[in-house]
């Protein structure tokens, strides 16, 4: 059979595509860090104020009140916590939220480990806080005397759809990069034998060229992938082309080869060399030269 590699890719230059890899790693490595990282908080009750350290992933996160502003405290349970600016981490929650705490859903100002026992802080005129103290009675004791105190967290719970949400947004982030370089499958082509061989992600099919036609083709009609992949100089799987689905496996969308088989089925091609290409194709029994329909260009 006859080998045929394919035409070059036109894609981004090299300084742009490494550019675009070390911008995708440093992300990648940006959200590790934040989900990796131990996320948490701790309460502290110093100088009249009640401060909160927070940490979410290797970022800090410092609030405080002064104690002269805190109207009431108590401890509280809550549910349907729904959040509207800020973080979600599993074990670690902060920022703006509603609760419902037996009526309607009430907004306030969060740093807790995402548990549905809380203490709420009502401080003069601002948002009322909830946090989750490992020990509500040392706080609350804590916020009316103004005794120095440090009080951890109440331990949180993860959530176990978390690391297959953070998996896979790993794999998405890691697999553009490695488009952008050009690390795909191979591509390419072989002739021979009445049929058409194409590589595949666990190995090859052949299509059989009994009957077929074929022509080069140039700006053919792409209406829509269907399922594949379309990256820059990579282009596989189910198009929409000509009006009907097409295997697509090229570098280029721009000019090829379209074959189209006596079943019905379309194929389209970006072989380096397209006139021995369709050569081979016609030694193999191909009609060669014919537009294959009315939409071929």
């Amino acid at each position: 059979m006859l080998l045929f590699l394919p035409a070059p890719a036109r894609t981004f230059p090299a300084w742009v595509r490494y550019g675009l890899v070390g911008l995708l790693l440093v992300g990648a490595a940006a959200l590790a860090g934040l989900l990796l990282a131990p996320s948490g908080v701790t309460y502290e009750v110093a100088g009249g104020q009640f401060l909160v350290h927070g940490h979410a992933g290797v970022w800090p996160e410092e609030r405080s009140i002064a104690l002269a502003d805190v109207r009431d405290a108590a401890e509280l349970t809550v549910s349907a916590g729904r959040r509207t600016a800020g973080t979600g981490l599993p074990g670690y929650c902060s920022g703006s939220w509603t609760f419902r705490a037996g009526g309607e859903p009430e907004p306030f100002q969060v740093a807790t480990t995402c548990g549905a026992d809380v203490v709420r802080i009502d401080v003069a005129g601002a948002r009322s806080w909830l946090v989750s103290p490992a020990d509500p009675a040392a706080l609350l004791a804590a916020l009316r005397s103004g005794e120095a105190t440090r009080l951890p967290a109440r331990p949180g719970a993860a959530s176990p759809v978390w690391w297959p949400v953070f998996g896979l947004s790993v794999l998405a982030l890691l697999s553009v990069p490695l488009a952008l370089i050009g690390v795909y499958w191979k591509i390419w082509y072989r002739v021979g034998e009445g049929v058409l061989e194409l590589p595949t992600l666990l190995g090859t099919r052949r299509y059989a060229l009994v009957g077929a036609r074929a022509a080069a083709v140039l700006r053919p009609r792409v209406a829509l992938r269907v399922a594949g992949a379309a990256l820059p100089g990579y282009y596989a799987g189910w198009f929409w082309m000509w009006g009907k689905l097409t295997r697509v496996w090229a570098t280029r969308m721009d000019a090829g080869v379209r074959i189209d088989r006596a079943d019905g089925g379309c194929i389209f091609v970006t072989p380096a060399d397209v006139p021995a290409f369709l050569a081979a194709l016609s030694a193999a029994g191909v009609r060669v030269g014919e537009e294959p329909g009315p939409a071929a260009r």
